[in-house]
């Protein structure tokens, strides 16, 4: 969500950049690169259409980045979403 909200809001111009590519090649916050924040941004984008579980499981450790990571590719379609979402 940080990541997300230095790209939206441009906060990456306060720290001299002219853009988010740049910034994350050369700052590399958290030592994260700029493919992995840009699977992290589009996997904060799906959580929260993806169902919750009444099992007691902390939902972090339900969706994680990794689990979710799949359904961001550009060909995962709303009927993989739905197929998805029975198999949970």
């Amino acid at each position: 969500m940080i990541l997300e909200r230095i790209k939206n809001d441009q906060e990456y111009k306060d720290a001299g950049f002219t853009s988010f590519d740049k910034y994350m090649n050369e700052r590399m916050p958290l030592g994260i690169k700029k493919s992995h924040a840009y699977d992290l941004i589009r996997a904060a984008s799906v959580r929260p259409l993806l169902p919750t579980f009444d099992s007691g499981m902390s939902e972090s450790k339900l969706w994680t980045q990794r689990a979710v990571r799949h359904l961001t590719h550009k060909d995962f379609t709303p009927a993989d979403m739905k197929r998805r979402r029975r198999k949970c």
